[in-house]
């Protein structure tokens, strides 16, 4: 990495190239990231590498952008592993909660 990259970015390549994992998602919440990613990827030591964009804002066209990022990842991971993916056996271990103004979704297990 270059040096002027900041130092999470660098600590966790450190960390993800010591720990042995085999499949990994980022979140692309920066330029640091971006690298890491590029990094990562050049080193062909993954199974399922995969960086995911969030959205900056919390608006209508935000929440379209993750629905449409994770239904990317989704079909990304099907093609990755050949396995289709259970909405159902999702949902058993999502709560959901709801308010008047939008949905609130809480992990109900770890993943």
């Amino acid at each position: 990495m270059h040096p002027n990259m900041c130092t999470y970015s660098k600590a966790a390549l450190e960390y993800i190239l010591n720990s042995g994992l085999k499949n990994l998602i980022l979140v692309n919440c920066c330029d640091s990231i971006k690298r890491l990613y590029d990094v990562l990827k050049e080193t062909g030591n993954f199974n399922f590498l995969y960086i995911m964009d969030i959205p900056r804002k919390n608006n209508r066209e935000a929440h379209e952008m993750m629905k449409n990022e994770l239904y990317k990842f989704i079909h990304t991971y099907e093609v990755c592993f050949s396995k289709t993916f259970d909405e159902t056996a999702f949902k058993k271990y999502m709560l959901i909660h709801e308010n008047e103004n939008e949905k609130i979704i809480v992990a109900g297990v770890k993943f």
